[in-house]
């Protein structure tokens, strides 16, 4: 069971990293994005997170990137792009420039939930630097 979840985390992880990277040309000039979390009333998960995290998100780091939304699977609207159906709560979603640029499903516990988030915004930092890094190059070769 617990390789499991060691599996189960290095897999989200490396999900969240490559997808942020593909999107990376979708994002950034200094803006954030955002984490939307798709929960339910029913879900015990989410209840789980809630409790185990609840406004600490807020304080972290990776809120400043990507600050917290929660949107009802059943009856919320969403206003973004999705890469796929969401089906299954919780589930997290980051989000830029409109679009979906990263997810994974579930809740791993504290400690794998910000690693996560941590990572993902790390790489989404340090992907839409670089965009802006080409972006200043290629302004600079044509004049």
């Amino acid at each position: 069971m617990r390789l499991e979840f060691i599996r189960f985390c290095a897999l989200s992880l490396i999900l969240a990293v490559m997808t942020i990277g593909a999107g990376a040309e979708r994002a950034w000039s200094g803006k954030t994005g955002e984490l939307v979390m798709f929960d339910s009333k029913a879900c015990t998960v989410c209840r789980k997170f809630e409790a185990e995290i609840g406004d600490d998100y807020l304080a972290s780091e990776a809120a400043g990137i990507f600050p917290l939304r929660r949107i009802n699977i059943h009856r919320g609207t969403v206003d973004f792009r999705l890469e796929l159906p969401v089906t299954m709560t919780p589930t997290f979603v980051f989000v830029a420039e409109g679009a979906e640029i990263a997810r994974f499903v579930g809740y791993p516990g504290r400690k794998h939930f910000f690693m996560l988030v941590d990572a993902a915004a790390d790489e989404y930092r340090k992907s839409t630097e670089r965009g802006l890094q080409a972006t200043s190059a290629d302004s600079a070769a044509a004049h």
